[in-house]
């Protein structure tokens, strides 16, 4: 099995919590390729030794050329600001990973895996370029005006992904991602993600929520359409991983995701377990949005959330 993340100095505490979560409920072989520009030879050394508490498991580091990276957009003004260069790397797998690597895993690093992945790794992906769990903007009709296709395609979360790379460079896609982020890059407000749904827009298979149970799926207003619904809520009583994708992490004070005591779980294993949180830093502009919509709430100005858990099986079909 072929696990690929994308990571920097910084983030290799809460890559290795992931790959530790991976390696207690998978026992199956698995060949993990981290893909940096940055990390250090200590923080390498710290994977390699946390490994050898397990058996089947591998590591290889990956280092980018920045030369891959010149012309990909960043801190754009209409883009997600939380995002760094690192996501852009998943683009270049086909250039990165040993030619005779077919299929990957991709995962993010801020993931926890509750089961075996085995159950991911095994699906068939032989017609399509990739796999994915559809995002909570796939109901979101600007989502496919800004990108330029129909929203029945649908759109899909880049966080976890099943990637058949033998198509990837049969179809030369590595050029296809670069002629998106060259020509249209004022489109790409959620970066790579944007590419990736832009260039297999049809070639992607849509997985169930329960392989990417992320956060926007916890919320109480579900910011997607009322026929997912039933799936949803099913799926958050047992999802196989789940992904914190919201800029409030569960390494950071104010996180209330219902599953951050996972999360902990895996960091009291890792070297990491004694780590301070951190405190989200909010800009300035957000701020302000979040004390007005709180504002407006409390005078009955706007109208407080509805809640899918309670009303949707009321819903008349």
């Amino acid at each position: 099995m072929n696990i690929v993340f994308s990571s920097d100095n910084n983030y290799v505490e809460y890559l290795l919590i992931t790959i530790c979560s991976i390696c207690e409920n998978t026992s199956e072989q698995c060949d993990f390729f981290i893909i940096n520009k940055d990390i250090s030879s200590s923080n390498k050394e710290l994977i390699l030794n946390f490994l050898k508490n397990y058996k089947n498991k591998n590591v290889s580091f990956i280092t980018i050329n920045n030369n891959f990276l010149q012309k990909c957009p960043i801190n754009k003004e209409n883009q997600n600001a939380d995002i760094t260069i690192e996501t852009y790397f998943r683009l270049f797998l086909t250039e990165l990973l040993p030619k005779e690597i077919k299929k990957i895993i991709y995962l993010d690093c801020d993931i926890i895996v509750r089961n075996s992945l085995t159950e991911l790794w095994n699906i068939d992906i032989s017609n399509y370029a990739i796999a994915g769990v559809l995002d909570t903007m796939t109901s979101d009709y600007r989502t496919y005006n800004r990108l330029k296709y129909k929203p029945e395609y649908n759109y899909i979360n880049a966080g976890v992904l099943l990637i058949n790379l033998d198509v990837w460079r049969k179809n030369n896609y590595i050029r296809k991602f670069m002629n998106v982020i060259e020509n249209t890059p004022e489109i790409l407000k959620f970066h790579d993600q944007d590419v990736i749904n832009i260039v297999f827009f049809d070639k992607k298979l849509i997985l169930p929520f329960r392989f990417n149970y992320h956060e926007g799926l916890t919320h109480k207003d579900l910011c997607i359409l009322y026929t997912y619904w039933d799936e949803i809520l099913k799926t958050e009583t047992n999802p196989l991983i789940i992904h914190f994708s919201t800029s409030i992490k569960p390494w950071m004070r104010n996180c209330f995701n219902p599953y951050i005591n996972e999360f902990f779980f895996y960091k009291n294993i890792t070297p990491f377990k004694n780590t301070k949180l951190k405190k989200y830093k909010i800009n300035f502009k957000e701020k302000c949005k979040r004390i007005l919509k709180l504002i407006f709430s409390k005078i009955k100005l706007c109208n407080p959330p509805t809640n899918p858990r309670n009303i949707y099986r009321n819903i008349v079909m």
